[in-house]
């Protein structure tokens, strides 16, 4: 209903702003009488503008009509055949619920500690001398506990470090694998300075700073 009211106001508007009915308009009936008093009405400029009003109202007519009825049109057929109405439809079941207990889910048994490591094994051992027996000399002292420790050692291969040495997971393989292909008894390697970045590894006593080397005939392994 509401679009019916706008397209009649609109259509009202478009006639009354067509009819201008003033002196100032130059196609009014009265003007065109005046103009043409003496002169051919039969064609030409006078039946141009005494259609003119004419022409404008259908077309400004059936502009407003056209747009109505696009406008309309779809409300006017949902009007005419009325909305369908939507039944909504309710089914109540009964549900008895029952409480269930939950069931308790076994935890899993922590996993196993590690294993404590193994008892070191003192390696570290001592040259005692009796007293008044005069010392040897470093040489002569270090081989000695070295010995002392071949001794008691047990295995067919003795690897001697010293205290502050270190060495990767693969130096000992690489050891086995030269030792065993030269048939060497003994093999020695020059270990590899780690305080390289200290001042005073470069700037003391020592002015040979030596790699790891592996023996072999045409590069053996020396010491200055």
């Amino acid at each position: 209903m509401e679009y019916v009211i706008f397209i009649g106001i609109l259509l009202v508007l478009s006639i009354a702003m067509a009819m201008d009915l003033s002196w100032n308009n130059v196609i009014t009936a009265e003007r065109n009488t005046m103009v043409f008093a003496d002169r051919n009405r039969e064609y030409g400029a006078y039946v141009l503008r005494r259609d003119y009003v004419k022409r404008l109202l259908i077309a400004v007519v059936g502009s407003v009509l056209v747009f109505g009825l696009a406008v309309g049109l779809p409300k006017i057929i949902a009007a005419m055949g009325g909305e369908e109405e939507v039944v909504e439809v309710k089914k109540i079941v009964d549900v008895n619920l029952d409480l269930f207990e939950e069931e308790k889910k076994e935890e899993p048994p922590p996993p196993p500690g590690e294993p404590p490591p193994p008892d070191a094994i003192e390696s570290v051992q001592f040259t005692q001398l009796e007293a008044g027996d005069e010392p040897a000399d470093d040489w002569l002292v270090r081989n000695y506990a070295l010995e002392t420790l071949l001794e008691e050692a047990s295995g067919r291969y003795v690897l001697f470090l010293d205290v502050d040495a270190r060495v990767r997971p693969e130096t000992i393989e690489l050891l086995m694998r030269r030792l065993m292909t030269d048939g060497a008894a003994m093999m020695t390697i020059i270990p590899q300075r780690a305080d390289m970045w200290r001042q005073s590894a470069w700037f003391g006593r020592l002015r040979y700073f030596w790699e790891i080397i592996f023996h072999s005939r045409r590069a053996p392994g020396v010491s200055s």
